[in-house]
C-alpha cells in the first residue's frame, strides 16, 4: 500500500478487493491505533515531528496526490486493523531505551502546512516538482535494506514503527484461522 496515490491506485485496490467478495476473504490493514494523548505527543517528540492523520493529507496536497483513506476499503471483506497503538509503540520504545531521536528535529510537515496557503502558483508549482521527485525516489530505493538502517539510526523509533509492527502482524497472520487474507501494509515494512 502506498498511503499517498492517485486516486486511480486506490480504485484499482477496491476493484482488485471487489473480486474476491464472497471467497472467504479476510482484510488485514495497518493503521496504528489511538492510544492516550501522552502517548500521541511523546511519539510525535520521538520522531520530530507531529504525528497526525493531517500529515499524510498535507504531503498528498503537496504533490498533487490523494493520501490514503482507509474507510474506502472497510466495507468491502471483513476488515480487521492488525496494528498497534500510539501506547504500544510507545511502550516498546521505553522498554528499548530509545528516548530521543537521533538528531534535532523540525516539525517540516507543519511547517509546510502552515506556509502552503500563502504561497504563489508558481512556488506551489515548484512544491509540487519537487514532492513528485522525491516521492519517485523513494518509490525506487524503499527496498533497500540500507535504507531502512540509515532511517533507524536517523530516528531510532522506527526501528519499533517498522520491526515490532512487523512482528505483531506476523503474529496475527499465524494465529489467523483465514488461510485467504488479502492485506495492506505499507511499502517500508516489505524492506
Amino acid at each position: 500500500m502506498m498511503h499517498i496515490a492517485s486516486p486511480a491506485f486506490y480504485n484499482d485496490i477496491q476493484k482488485d478487493m471487489q473480486q474476491l467478495v464472497g471467497q472467504e476473504y479476510v482484510f488485514f490493514y495497518e493503521g496504528v491505533r489511538s492510544g492516550t494523548e501522552q502517548s500521541l505527543e511523546r511519539l510525535s517528540t520521538l520522531l520530530g515531528t507531529d504525528v497526525s492523520p493531517e500529515m499524510y493529507d498535507t504531503l498528498g496536497t503537496l504533490a498533487g496526490l490523494e493520501s490514503q483513506r482507509q474507510e474506502d476499503f472497510l466495507t468491502i471483506l471483513p476488515s480487521t486493523n492488525v496494528d498497534i497503538s500510539t501506547d504500544d509503540i510507545v511502550r516498546i520504545a521505553k522498554e528499548q531505551n530509545i528516548s530521543k531521536p537521533a538528531q534535532d528535529s523540525v516539525d517540516l510537515v507543519q511547517k509546510i502546512a502552515a506556509y502552503y496557503p500563502t504561497m504563489n502558483s508558481t512556488q506551489k508549482y515548484i512544491a509540487y516538482v519537487a514532492s513528485r521527485a522525491v516521492m519517485n525516489v523513494i518509490l525506487r530505493v524503499y527496498e533497500r535494506p540500507d535504507i531502512i538502517q540509515k532511517l533507524e539510526a536517523q530516528v531510532p523509533i522506527f526501528s519499533v514503527i517498522l520491526g515490532e509492527r512487523n512482528k505483531n502482524i506476523v503474529r496475527t497472520i499465524e494465529a489467523s484461522p483465514s488461510r485467504k487474507i488479502y492485506m495492506h501494509y505499507g511499502a517500508l515494512h516489505y524492506a
